[in-house]
């Protein structure tokens, strides 16, 4: 008996969200692949999130290095049943994979209140609810300086997205942190 709940825990034990390759039908995508390979593997991303950041190498020294780093994220719903899985690059190469939560039906299927809850990742607001009829970036900057005095301006990732939400329900604001919802506000008509 105890080895049947030994068997039965173990099988409970949850998968780690990060992993470090995907598998795109019959093919794998990993870590250190370029956009190009992985895109034929798995196809067009359902939605593309890109931002940058700025590298500052000897910052206030004599001379100073400046590069930009971009920064995609791709995302694919695997539907119903399956994943939506959050694919980052830099600067064209896979550096992260991540499983962030079960697919949808498509976007819209899915998209109930629960959507908009603090914490809720964008990529999965986005696969369940689609694209917001409006976005407003919200600027800022973060500074990380290194004792060897390298410096990375790192974009302040803030914006508001506005929901029209049908069913007679009035809109919804949602400020975003850092791609994740840290509150919902509902507005007036």
């Amino acid at each position: 008996m105890s080895l049947l709940l030994s068997g039965i825990a173990l099988a409970c034990v949850a998968v780690p969200a990060d992993a470090q390759s995907l598998r795109c039908g019959n093919r794998a995508v990993s870590a250190g692949q370029d956009a190009y390979e992985v895109r034929r593997a798995c196809g067009e991303p359902a939605t593309i999130v890109n931002r940058s950041e700025l590298e500052v190498r000897n910052e206030w020294g004599p001379s100073e290095t400046r590069r930009e780093r971009r920064i995609e994220e791709w995302i694919y719903d695997r539907g119903a049943g399956g994943m939506v899985d959050r694919l980052t690059f830099v600067d064209n190469r896979l550096t992260r994979v991540e499983a962030l939560a079960h697919g949808t039906g498509g976007a819209g299927q899915a998209c109930g209140d629960a959507s908009f809850t603090r914490g809720i990742d964008e990529a999965v607001l986005l696969a369940r609810c689609g694209e917001p009829v409006q976005r407003t970036p919200l600027y800022g900057e973060t500074v990380t300086r290194t004792a060897d005095g390298t410096a990375t301006h790192v974009p302040l990732r803030r914006e508001e997205w506005i929901y029209e939400r049908g069913g007679g329900r009035l809109p919804l604001r949602v400020l975003l942190v850092d791609g994740r919802i840290e509150r919902t506000e509902t507005l007036t008509r």
